[in-house]
């Protein structure tokens, strides 16, 4: 799975005000050989970076990193943000069906309750894992992991110009009106 591809993708999808959010994207030339389904991992990305964009109501930074290292086994791509954050109590029940974060500044953001726990759904049976980290008031960061395949395994190595370490890509989010989405 390419997952500069989908993250691209992913980020293409999400709806955001660009006068408000930024995303950053860092990806290691490293992170390559995960296997898995690219729409359903489109669908965990975006998740993430939806809710990175709704939980920080105020705008800021959504930075989205993939970090890998060929002599272990995992690679793990995190979305982090500096919005809202989680209480402990919430960060222990966000992944379970129809959790909502109930306070008075997300009262009004839309949503069901349902987008982590398909996004560990999709993770797990990938064979990988989702965890978050969270600072209440100063934001979250949504890790998830997932296998490497095996070097002799992996087809030829995807090179792109300027991936030699870390590529920085600032990315520019159309709105659902721009892509012809509907709310």
């Amino acid at each position: 799975m390419d997952l500069y591809a989908v993250i691209s993708e992913a980020i293409a999808l999400v709806e955001r005000d660009p006068r408000k959010h930024d995303v950053s994207t860092f990806i290691a030339e490293s992170a390559e050989g995960v296997t898995g389904d690219h729409s359903k991992m489109v669908q965990v990305i975006m998740n993430l970076i939806d809710n990175a964009v709704k939980y920080s109501p105020g705008g800021g930074e959504v930075t989205i990193t993939v970090e890998g290292d060929p002599t272990q086994d995992w690679l793990t791509l995190s979305v982090a943000d500096n919005g809202l954050g989680l209480s402990e109590e919430d960060q222990g029940r966000l992944f379970t069906t129809f959790h909502r974060v109930k306070r008075d500044e997300t009262m009004d953001i839309p949503g069901t309750g349902l987008g982590l726990y398909v996004a560990k759904t999709v993770v797990e049976r990938m064979g990988g894992w989702i965890s978050v980290s969270s600072v209440l008031d100063q934001g979250s960061t949504f890790s998830v992991t997932l296998p490497l395949m095996k070097v002799e395994e992996r087809g030829p190595a995807v090179t792109r110009p300027g991936t030699s370490y870390l590529l920085p890509c600032r990315c520019r989010v159309p709105t659902y009106a721009s892509v012809g989405r509907k709310r």
